[in-house]
């Protein structure tokens, strides 16, 4: 047992203890050796940035030529650029033209088609109606005929046979 602070604790209880708080804590050295490594990528990170600096003095006296140079070639790029996509432009222009056209040709196609289904459908329609009014008249003749034989046969019922 030791004393931990003012408090006597059991070994078993200091040392599960000292385990949790090792496994949350960074120690001190690991700390100190992050804090060194962080000063060194400081250091290398600051003898770069002054390395820059000097080649960006030594490249800014070329800056203004190489700007002119930088300006021609953007307007030579800018001109191709534009053209192209203008001659891209008319190709899909004309070929959106050709569509219309195929596109105006096969309406004018289904509407005469549309027509021609209509017309018949309206042929078939009067041929049905033609046909229930047929088949009415023709069940009415029926039903007259059958009457005629059942007047007939009433009449032969009520008159004698005759042998002739």
């Amino acid at each position: 047992m030791r004393f931990v602070g003012r408090v006597l604790v059991p070994a078993r209880v200091r040392r599960a203890f000292l385990s949790r708080l090792d496994a949350r804590y960074v120690t001190q050295a690991d700390h100190r050796q992050d804090v060194r490594n962080i000063r060194d990528e400081f250091r290398r990170l600051h003898r770069e940035t002054k390395d820059d600096r000097r080649d960006d003095a030594a490249a800014y006296a070329t800056k203004e030529s190489a700007k002119d140079i930088a300006k021609a070639i953007a307007k030579d790029v800018v001109k191709d650029v534009v053209s192209a996509a203008v001659k891209d432009a008319q190709r899909e222009n004309q070929s959106l033209r050709e569509e219309i056209v195929a596109l105006r040709a096969e309406v004018r196609a289904l509407k005469q088609l549309t027509a021609t289904v209509n017309k018949a459908n309206d042929q078939a329609v009067k041929g049905h109606r033609l046909a229930e009014r047929t088949a009415e008249a023709l069940d009415h003749v029926l039903q007259n005929e059958v009457r005629v034989w059942q007047a007939i046969d009433g009449l032969s019922a009520q008159t004698p046979a005759t042998n002739l």
